[in-house]
């Protein structure tokens, strides 16, 4: 007998701490300057960085911080062309962002 199921599973613990759709990076695609933002609904330990594909950290904004609930904002520029990773960590649970600058 064979038995199969599906599972979702989701971040629930990340929805306590983060607004569903309040990570957000615009405008994406950018030309001179990108903005990452979001929002906390209670205080969390956060990691916010900007790596390129190789995998190079670019800018960390926040490293294993402790913030209060609210919204954050920061600016990305002085970069080449290219394919960027937006990686923002609350509390161990990581989500990520493409980030793309145009010419």
């Amino acid at each position: 007998m064979t038995v199969i199921d599906t599972v979702y599973i989701t971040p629930t613990a990340l929805s306590e701490f983060i607004m569903q759709g309040s990570f957000t990076v615009h405008p994406n695609p950018f030309r001179n300057q990108s903005e990452i933002g979001f929002e906390l609904t209670k205080s969390a330990t956060i990691d916010l960085a900007v790596i390129d594909v190789s995998g190079r950290v670019l800018e960390q904004y926040c490293k294993n911080e402790l913030k209060p609930k609210g919204i954050y904002n920061f600016k990305f520029s002085g970069y080449p062309t290219g394919m960027y990773s937006v990686l923002l960590k609350v509390n161990g649970i990581q989500l990520m962002q493409k980030l793309v600058k145009e010419e």
